[in-house]
């Protein structure tokens, strides 16, 4: 298991786990990758916007800067010493008092909501530091999940621990799985790989005992994983070849540097 984020060490310093992608060549750019991440993990209240996401130069400090910016109107007290925060009153304070209490210069927005400020300070503290980790495969399943949605609107896309189902609103088109997995691939030993070995199980039981006949395997794409590949079943699952249609796909991440919506990646999933 491979976790994403940051946590504060006994000597306060911040450590980030940044997510791996050949395609991305800078700190920046696998930071950016991470808060597409975490938008696809959250709900529509907890997510970050494109500016925000370059306003720190760590994880944290991004996390740490939208909360001010929620909590805070800046001031400058011209001619006098910085004026610490008053301690807010209230069943929500706590988190908001710690969080603040090495603030100077700053007044509290009349119309900032202590709820909502409170839950995003207890998301990333606990056990007296700062700290947010969170699984990179489960992560990229709800990102994949997330733009799943997005491009089969007519369809019903279906969450599930592991995998996705993409049920057609046609009769016509059988219903698609996707099992994404958040691991790096050589597409030329494939039989080799065990996230392929593990994740072709699941093939076997969806084709041998479910009327879905598309199935797609979405890893990371990378040097050594570069085209979609068509993948023969044996033997075990009694299904002539044009019954059925397994693939293995490659994502791309490029999106994450050029700042745009990548179309390969949409047009790939536009196939499910």
């Amino acid at each position: 298991m491979t976790f994403v984020g940051f946590e504060q060490k006994n000597n306060g310093k911040i450590k980030e786990y940044l997510p791996y992608s050949e395609q991305l060549t800078s700190d920046r750019e696998k930071r950016i990758m991470f808060f597409h991440l975490f938008n696809a993990y959250v709900g529509d209240e907890m997510k970050f916007s494109k500016k925000e996401m370059h306003q720190g130069k760590d994880i944290y400090e991004v996390f740490r800067n939208k909360i001010e910016n929620m909590l805070f109107i800046p001031c400058i007290f011209t001619g006098k010493p910085p004026v610490k925060i008053r301690s807010i009153e209230g069943k929500v304070s706590q988190s908001i008092n710690q969080f603040t209490r090495r603030g100077h210069k700053k007044v509290i927005r009349s119309s900032v909501s202590m709820e909502k400020a409170a839950k995003w300070i207890d998301m990333i503290r606990g056990g007296g530091r700062y700290r947010f980790l969170a699984d990179l495969d489960d992560m990229f399943l709800h990102l994949v999940y997330e733009r799943a949605k997005m491009v089969n609107k007519e369809n019903r896309v279906l969450l599930y621990e592991k995998s996705i189902v993409i049920e057609n609103h046609s009769t016509e088109v059988p219903d698609t799985l996707l099992i994404p997995s958040y691991h790096m691939i050589d597409q030329d030993n494939l039989s080799k790989e065990p996230v392929i070995t593990r994740d072709m199980q699941t093939v076997f039981r969806t084709l041998n005992h479910t009327k879905i006949r598309q199935i797609y395997l979405v890893y990371p794409k990378h040097t050594m994983f570069k085209k979609h590949i068509s993948v023969k079943m044996p033997p075990q699952v009694p299904l002539r070849e044009e019954e059925y249609r397994v693939k293995v796909i490659p994502y791309s991440f490029s999106f994450c540097a050029k700042q745009r919506k990548n179309r390969a990646d949409i047009n790939a999933l536009k196939e499910c």
